[in-house]
């Protein structure tokens, strides 16, 4: 501690003379440079040096908040660790994870989603951090869900720290419905009213859509996931690990998915196109997207923020109030040496201060109870509905079997909605498939 006093001490003597000198000399602002590089190197040095790879690249505006709280974090004095980071796209995280951890060389501090939480929970990949949950003085003001959304089922432990969650809302575009004779400011109460909106808001010519009322996506399993839960449906059983998707609710959905496929726009892109959702190309007039798809269309074409109705969800009969909520998590290498100081990182990564930067310059929900009202007062209009998805939003399954999961949910989406299997059927065999793929027996 005293040698880092007397740094600080050296720090406000070179400022102090500077002022008196006027600070405007090259030699004054070269000499500047040089000690504050000498006191970075110095810093650094004095630091255990960690690594962090994080999803996605460095011009995204959440990686840029991110990097930015990093960047504070190796200057302070406080920090007892020094990050280096490495921007890991997205299409190549679960290759080169499996890669890494296979040969020892993965990082000490990891950015995951929930999907990945127990394939490497239950390879032993990451460490539970309940130890220091316990201890973090800040956990009583985290919103629940950013606590649960990391934490396994099975064995109660949680594996990684949700700080950014990605909710999906359902939306609808206001000029749309004010064209087929709807209520432009009000979304469908429930199922039957948006199977009833999607008939008058299809645009047909001969028998093709060319606007569909709502949006369809056969090779994407978020909607069957969140629709699914919202007619009852719990997915899989946590205690015998066995997916649970031919219930009466996943058999309910899947026949909605009959029942709206007629007046609907197919979203289903070949693997790997870069195709936007229907819905962003004003090719659908209802759909759940996310907020940062909604956010990041507004941005592209901002005469389109007043036409663009959101509501955090539409309920099934009898159901449950449910939606996908998907989350960005911290976790650590359980091989790590230096797990202290990853947990280190990751505290000073979740203060109020670091919430509040990724809010305001990122629109990234806060894990703070006390930000909330300021998150939404942000954007009341995309900002509230997604507030209320996080409250009731729950991730996929968190399994070992996600990728069976995925894989069987879409090959039943595409059974229905081309007319191959009846609904009961198309739910059972994908059960089957989950249970025998992912050797469940």
């Amino acid at each position: 501690m005293k040698k880092r006093w007397i740094k600080s001490c050296w720090a406000v003597v070179a400022i102090t003379v500077g002022l008196a000198a006027g600070c405007s000399s090259k030699e004054n602002t070269e000499q500047s440079e040089i000690e504050t590089t000498v006191t970075s190197t110095e810093t650094k040095a004095e630091k255990e040096e960690l690594t962090f790879w994080i999803r996605g690249a460095e011009t995204e505006a959440i990686c840029k908040a991110l990097q930015a709280d990093i960047d504070k974090y190796n200057a302070s004095e406080e920090g007892i660790a020094y990050v280096t980071v490495e921007y890991v796209p997205l299409g190549d995280f679960a290759t080169k994870f499996n890669t890494a951890f296979a040969g020892g060389t993965a990082p000490d501090i990891i950015e995951t989603g929930v999907d990945q939480i127990a394939i490497r929970a239950h390879m032993n990949h990451y460490e539970a951090l309940d130890g220091y949950l316990e201890e973090w003085e800040n956990y009583g003001q985290i919103i629940d869900s950013y606590l649960e959304a990391g934490k396994m089922l099975d064995d109660g432990k949680t594996y990684g720290l949700a700080y950014a969650p990605t909710p999906c809302v359902f939306v609808w575009r206001k000029d749309f419905f004010e064209e087929a004779g709807l209520d432009p400011e009000k979304a469908p109460q429930n199922w039957d009213e948006m199977l009833e909106y999607a008939q008058k808001l299809v645009i047909k010519e001969g028998d093709t859509v060319v606007r569909g009322g709502f949006s369809l996506e056969p090779a994407d399993y978020r909607l069957f996931t969140l629709m699914a839960r919202q007619a009852g449906s719990k997915l899989y059983d946590p205690e015998t690990n066995m997916p649970e998707i031919a219930d009466e609710a996943g058999i309910r959905t899947l026949q909605f998915f009959i029942d709206i496929q007629p007046y609907s726009m197919l979203y289903n892109p070949a693997p790997g196109a870069n195709t936007l959702r229907s819905f962003l190309t004003s090719e659908s007039a209802m759909a759940y997207v996310t907020t940062e798809e909604i956010t990041t269309m507004i941005a592209n074409d901002p005469t389109l923020e007043d036409k663009i109705g959101v509501a955090s969800y539409v309920p099934a009969e009898g159901g449950a109030d449910s939606t996908w909520c998907g989350y960005r998590l911290f976790a650590i290498n359980a091989a790590s040496k230096s797990k202290d100081a990853a947990w280190d990182v990751i505290k000073y990564l979740m203060t109020e201060e670091s919430n509040r930067n990724r809010m305001e310059n990122a629109n990234v929900p806060p894990a703070y109870k006390s930000l909330n009202s300021e998150y939404v007062a942000l954007n009341e209009a995309i900002n509230g509905p997604a507030s209320e998805a996080i409250s009731v939003g729950e991730p996929f399954p968190k399994t070992d079997w996600m990728t069976s999961y995925g894989e069987a949910v879409k090959n039943a989406q595409q059974e229905v909605l081309y007319g191959e299997k009846t609904a009961r059927d198309a739910a059972e065999d994908a059960q089957t498939f989950i249970i025998t793929d992912a050797n469940l027996n």
